[in-house]
């Protein structure tokens, strides 16, 4: 009976270690894609990396028990795991502190070599460590077994135990968790494993009463972070998304970032959704006035609160108008009618449903997203309430949460526009989103003379112009029109249309703005002015001046431009003129609406299904491999 008892607890011991290993492995691997695109890519590396360093600790496991014994070599690695996988993700977001430091100082590669190579060492080493546990394990069993053969069981339960650790992440500590916190929990699991062996196994592996020293400082560590959780959480937040002001210096890098505003973070199942008041200045809020006259109008407006998803940039306050009033108004400039029946599928911050609840014809608007948090958000959030101007009170709005593809999928109901505002396909698992098929069932839910228009921020790529100011500029290869056309063709479209969120080089009031920065002496004076020993005149100096203030609009303005796409389901003629939506807009207006089409954006002949992005063999994200997420 004694024998099954010892045999038991290896089998629980076996089962609750399992669990934690999963989780560190899957922590690690979120981590990682969180901070990387291309999640599919990262997650499989990581499930690489960790099961070869797992086989690498499984060839060593047998010196560690014929070292120390097996209890007290899997005690040590027990103590070891708790510290390690308590600091899997804050490890990894060192790396990327580092990163960001390199990144700030021009050393573009050396970061990103030293990103991945600091997150797949820690990686490795939680896969060796892990690797010990299953052979000790084993033989502890054996050894408390009668028979002395029981392998087949403790395998069992290592695979089990990797089953409950696999179902838990996603189901239960993801939503609801930061992962800084889920790495602690896990960790604490390890250690109480760790101070059992030394309870019950003290006197038998030999294991010397000074280690449980090592095992007091760790706990007091935890319960420490336990109780400064939200400091933690904060401190890799403002790293993360102030990593400007935190890269001055290697001290900066490391010390607490002072003097900025806390991060507003709010979980969902789905997303991570963060507000950031940014008190930095930046170069576009200089010339805002010059293209925008919502400040004129809205003095009171909130300024330079930032939306983010998951890490991702959303929507900026102080420009948000710019995006939001090509998206809402161009299609309908284009095509010269105003829908009576409007889809937005996603854009749960409300900002495209106040551009188009300006239409009075507009008489019913679904928008469908997927997270109520956000919705909710949208609704009851200071900022965000007043910068949506309380869209969703409207009664002409009606929200339904769910998945937009499978909405679009299911319905039987017709719109006279359908408006797509998803976050950009910087993973596999959001390229369904603009899929073949998905279009495919867009283009179903469209009445006959009716449109759809996404934002494509891919289609952004290209390349500067020759001369600053310049206004025709070259379409990038790795340009995601080149994918999106085809797969639009493919879901049955027959008229796209591509334009961009482009604003004015030549803007008068932007250029004086400009020029009053920098005095210019009158010609008089020239010659004891601090110009004169740089330029040999002062027309020259004036030449200059100006080849640099269109440089400094282009670069800091212009070039921030937004892509979008707009398609019919049968072939339309739009007219080339620009079309009064007898709408107040701050932005867009007769002279820049002709600026939204002036990259021409070439047509392929036939469709090449080697570039069409389907579920089943998805061609976005069309980014590199290496990209590294920055706020």
């Amino acid at each position: 009976m004694q024998s099954r008892s010892r045999t038991r607890t290896v089998y629980l011991i076996t089962f609750i270690l399992s669990a934690c290993s999963i989780v560190y492995e899957l922590l690690a691997a979120q981590t990682l894609s969180a901070l990387a695109a291309n999640t599919v890519i990262w997650y499989s590396l990581t499930v690489g990396v960790f099961l070869a360093a797992m086989g690498v600790g499984a060839l060593v496991a047998a010196r560690l028990s014929k070292r120390w014994g097996t209890w007290q070599a899997l005690f040590y690695v027990e103590l070891a795991l708790s510290i390690t996988g308590a600091l899997v993700a804050a490890l990894i977001y060192f790396g990327h502190m580092l990163h960001n430091y390199l990144f700030v100082h021009n050393f573009d590669n050396v970061a990103i070599v030293v990103f991945f190579a600091i997150a797949f060492l820690v990686i490795t080493i939680v896969g060796i460590l892990t690797g010990f546990e299953l052979p000790l394990l084993i033989k502890a069993g054996n050894a408390a077994s009668s028979t002395g053969r029981v392998t087949n069981r403790v395998l069992a339960m290592d695979y089990l135990g990797s089953l409950l650790g696999a179902v838990l992440f996603p189901l239960a500590l993801i939503p609801y968790l930061e992962l800084i916190t889920i790495g602690l929990l896990t960790s604490v699991l390890n250690f109480s494993i760790a101070i059992w062996i030394f309870i019950r196994h003290k006197e038998r592996s030999g294991l010397p009463p000074w280690r449980f020293a090592i095992s007091t400082l760790f706990l007091a560590s935890v319960v420490i972070a336990f109780f400064n959780l939200a400091g933690i959480h904060q401190y890799f937040l403002k790293k993360y998304y102030y990593y400007i002001e935190s890269s001055k210096s290697l001290k900066t890098m490391i010390w607490p970032t002072r003097n900025v505003n806390q991060v507003q973070r709010y979980s969902s199942r789905y997303q991570k959704i963060d507000m950031v008041k940014r008190s930095r200045f930046f170069e576009t809020d200089l010339l805002l006035g010059a293209f925008s006259s919502k400040f004129r109008n809205e003095p009171h407006y909130p300024v330079n609160y930032i939306l983010y998803l998951n890490g991702d940039y959303q929507f900026r306050t102080s420009i948000d108008e710019i995006y939001h009033e090509y998206f809402a108004h161009v299609p309908i400039m284009k095509t010269g009618r105003i829908p009576s029946r409007v889809l937005v599928l996603g854009g749960g911050d409300g900002l495209l449903l106040r551009e188009l609840l300006k239409y009075k014809q507009i008489r019913n608007i679904t928008l469908v997203d997927l997270d109520a948090t956000m919705i909710d958000l949208a609704k009851t959030h200071p900022i965000l309430s007043r910068v949506n101007k309380g869209a969703f009170n409207d009664p002409r709005v009606h929200v339904q949460i769910g998945d937009g593809y499978q909405y679009v999928r299911n319905t039987t109901k017709t719109y006279d526009a359908i408006y797509i505002d998803f976050p950009d396909a910087k993973d596999y698992n959001l390229a369904k989103l603009y899929s073949a098929e998905f279009y495919y069932f867009v283009r179903q839910r469209l009445s006959r003379q009716g449109y759809m228009v996404f934002d494509a921020t891919g289609i952004n790529r290209l390349a500067w112009p020759h001369r600053q100011g310049q206004a025709v500029r070259k379409i990038k290869p790795n340009n995601d029109w080149f994918i999106l056309y085809p797969t639009l063709r493919k879901a049955g479209f027959k008229t796209i249309v591509p334009y961009l969120s482009h604003l004015e080089v030549d803007n008068p009031l932007a250029a004086e703005i400009l020029r009053r920065k920098v005095w210019v002496p009158p010609a008089k004076d020239w010659h004891k002015s601090r110009f004169a020993r740089h330029f040999p005149d002062r027309k020259t100096h004036l030449r200059v001046l100006e080849r640099q203030i269109k440089g400094f609009i282009w670069k800091f303005v212009v070039r921030k431009e937004d892509g979008f796409v707009m398609a019919t389901k049968h072939p339309q003629t739009f007219a080339d003129s620009f079309q009064s939506p007898r709408v107040p807009t701050y932005v867009l207006n007769r002279q820049r609406y002709p600026l939204a089409f002036a990259v021409k954006f070439p047509v392929p002949v036939g469709i090449d299904e080697h570039k069409v992005n389907s579920i089943m063999r998805p061609t976005l994200p069309n980014i590199n491999y290496w990209y590294i997420r920055l706020p």
